[in-house]
């Protein structure tokens, strides 16, 4: 049967006080079909590159001892060949962080997705660990979404992720499989991240994904 690969980029800026995070981020993606003639799609692949860009707000502050909660909202716009706002999603986030030991804490919570094909229930659990002993490495043990980061300095680190990424893009007008229609897609990626913070609370980041 037919079968599909995906190249993804991304890119992101991220700006932290403490109390409110900002991000903006852009991601686009080559998709290659094996075997179209099985498609049914005239022998055409749906789609070759989709996009995307992501915005996002988190406000966070400590609410007794060492327990802190966070409030987080995100847009998306997923598009194949032009930005539409009929492709745009959002998401909603809720929740609560507290430590497990020293070196271990957890982050637990959810919310609500709106996409252009449904509405979506999130639940959010993850476990961050700091050893003592490495304070440069970091670990985030999360669903669906795991990361290792290892800060190489004052201005710069690496990352490396796996997961379960997906997206919903609204496709072109003269699409072949479903013109002005909707791809949603999930499948697992990992990818490779360099960091750079060129000032305090400012963060760039470029990764690529497979």
């Amino acid at each position: 049967g037919a079968s599909m690969s995906v190249w993804q980029e991304e890119a992101k800026i991220t700006y932290d006080t403490g109390t409110v995070g900002l991000d903006l981020g852009y991601v686009t993606g080559q998709y290659v079909f094996s075997n179209v003639g099985r498609l049914p799609f005239a022998g055409q692949a749906p789609f070759e590159r989709l996009s995307r860009l992501e915005a996002g707000l988190t406000v966070q502050g400590g609410l007794w001892d060492d327990i802190s909660g966070f409030v987080g909202l995100r847009g998306t716009m997923g598009y194949e060949k032009a930005l539409t706002a009929r492709g745009l999603g959002g998401t909603a986030l809720a929740g609560l962080s507290l430590p497990l030991g020293r070196q271990w804490r957890m982050t637990l919570g959810g919310g609500a997705s709106l996409t252009p094909v449904a509405v979506q229930a999130v639940p959010l659990l993850s476990f961050r660990y700091a050893p003592d002993t490495m304070p440069e490495l970091t670990a985030e043990l999360c669903f669906p979404r795991t990361e290792v980061a290892w800060r190489g300095g004052s201005w710069w680190g690496l990352r490396l992720t796996g997961g379960i990424e997906g997206g919903q893009y609204r496709l072109a007008e003269d699409n072949p499989a479903a013109p002005d229609g909707v791809a949603d897609l999930f499948s697992a990626r990992v990818g490779a991240w360099v960091d750079v913070y060129p000032a305090r609370g400012l963060g760039l980041s470029l990764g690529a994904l497979y």
